[in-house]
């Protein structure tokens, strides 16, 4: 099951700063932390927290929606379009997305990850500390996916996808 998701950015201040070469709607600088949550764009169910969870692969994680899997609910910050997650035991940077595929966060070592600015926010209304995480100029193509290795995580995982193709009959990675 697919669920349409948007993931809302709350500012710890007012978001003033961004950069010259993007539209004002769209800030790729935020001030501080922010908090990442996922709401339903088309429901009003409160979902679980926005997580980090080991893809398998040395060192990866991407982002899950569940109350009890994964890392727990880091510090995020936004800066020049790069999203880090900051957990209690490492940093995190956001990787390259390709459409049907879940966005996901390299873990930083001795050698900081390759830098991939693709992520914005856009305020909900003008001078809101409210708005909703972007990626690639847009907020609405992020999706939730039911896990379906439910031995391996809790039954109420969802894992998100970005543009996720509605003819794609199976499970997008």
């Amino acid at each position: 099951m697919k669920l349409l998701l948007a993931l809302q950015v709350i500012l710890a201040a007012l978001a003033t700063a961004q950069d010259d070469d993007v539209a004002i709607s769209c800030i790729r600088t935020l001030p501080g932390s922010i908090s990442l949550t996922a709401v339903s764009a088309i429901s009003t169910a409160k979902l679980p927290p926005v997580r980090l969870m080991s893809t398998g692969k040395a060192n990866v994680s991407s982002l899950v929606v569940c109350s009890d899997c994964g890392l727990p609910a880091p510090t995020w910050t936004l800066s020049g379009g790069v999203l880090r997650a900051g957990t209690t035991e490492a940093a995190y940077y956001n990787l390259f997305v390709e459409p049907n595929t879940s966005p996901s966060f390299g873990r930083s070592g001795f050698i900081p990850p390759p830098q991939f600015p693709i992520y914005c926010a856009v305020p909900a209304v003008a001078g809101s500390r409210k708005g909703y995480l972007a990626l690639r100029g847009t907020t609405k193509d992020f999706y939730t996916c039911d896990n379906l290795i439910p031995t391996f995580a809790p039954t109420d995982r969802k894992d998100v996808f970005w543009k996720v193709d509605p003819n794609n009959a199976t499970y997008p990675r």
